[in-house]
């Protein structure tokens, strides 16, 4: 399976998702409910591959799920009113859309409605007892998907935040390590870098944010009591990327000044230096940043130009190790 390029994580949160449509259809057909596929639809929108993710998805589903169904039933009442049923579903569906890009949790909830106000749909049923279905129904599948996620869940949303941390830094590491030994890349290249790197920042600020708020009851021993601890990580993490993208800009430059022993002597390193903290990240211990340290704080006195243009961004680059390390370290 490697060889097409599936993780071990990834095949496993695969059978997860594989079990929770299984489970979660199956408690449909039990209880006898119609349209039981959509247990189903609701288990692929909030499955996760941690516990963590799992629960806000599902609280963000949830309420979403009930504005949308409170908002059909007003829908619903204005068109026994007398109102044409296709300009309140349009205004109703609309308006949950727009309130959907300020409030992130809203964006089922224009599904949920527009469910609602297609009720009619649905032979044998009233509007309202269709509307507590689909609560049901979405309530088993979020419940389906929590139980299992909290059962079978092999990386925690914390764990998973520091390996991605550590996957980071460690291209990092590489790419300075590789400084001025590869062509330099095109402007397309270094977009599709850009992009990728961005990506991989958003991933990390969204399992920060699952992992500073854990479900209600669950705090263990020893677990970081500062609420965005590891919100701090990822920005951390973030910054240091800033920094590297300063320190590769500023070796550059030394290069092109006659400065390749200069430069390549910072690169390596910085290089040394973020692969240190990569040990501290997945294995914990003191980062060793003392060459980095010496080289950043060098006597300005007797500094050259080329060194005093280093010092800023070996110098922030350093600050910001060191403020991750301790920050992993609880």
């Amino acid at each position: 399976m490697s060889r097409l390029g599936l993780k071990s994580q990834a095949l496993y949160h695969g059978a997860q998702l594989a079990a929770a449509v299984l489970i979660g259809y199956f408690v449909a057909v039990v209880l006898g409910l119609p349209e039981r596929f959509w247990v189903v639809i609701t288990v692929l929108i909030v499955m996760r591959a941690d516990s963590g993710t799992t629960l806000d998805a599902g609280w963000d589903r949830v309420w979403g799920t009930v504005v949308g169904v409170l908002s059909g039933l007003v829908g619903v009442l204005l068109q026994h009113l007398g109102a044409n049923a296709m300009v309140v579903t349009l205004a109703i569906i609309s308006m949950l859309a727009f309130a959907s890009a300020a409030l992130p949790l809203l964006r089922s909830a224009a599904v949920a409605a527009l469910i609602i106000l297609g009720a009619g749909e649905l032979a044998g049923y009233s509007v309202l007892q269709v509307a507590l279905l689909r609560v049901l129904q979405i309530g088993i599948g979020v419940a389906v998907s929590v139980a299992l996620a909290l059962a079978t869940s092999r990386w925690s949303t914390r764990a998973r935040l520091v390996a991605g941390c550590a996957s980071l830094l460690g291209r990092l590491s590489l790419q300075l390590q590789m400084h001025g030994q590869r062509a330099r890349p095109t402007e397309a290249q270094a977009q599709a870098r850009s992009a990728a790197v961005r990506s991989a920042l958003a991933g990390l600020e969204t399992l920060a944010l699952s992992a500073d708020r854990p479900f209600r009851g669950s705090r263990s021993v020893g677990e970081p009591l500062h609420e965005r601890h590891y919100r701090r990580i990822a920005a951390l993490t973030g910054r240091v990327v800033q920094d590297s993208v300063v320190l590769n800009r500023v070796l550059t430059l030394l290069r092109e000044c006659n400065e390749a022993h200069l430069a390549q002597e910072a690169a390596s390193t910085a290089s040394a230096a973020l692969s240190s903290v990569v040990g501290t990240l997945t294995a914990g211990g003191s980062p060793s940043l003392d060459a980095l340290r010496r080289l950043a704080h060098h006597d300005a006195a007797h500094a050259s130009a080329a060194t005093a243009m280093l010092a800023a961004p070996l110098r922030l680059l350093l600050d910001d190790l060191h403020q991750l390390s301790a920050s992993a370290a609880g």
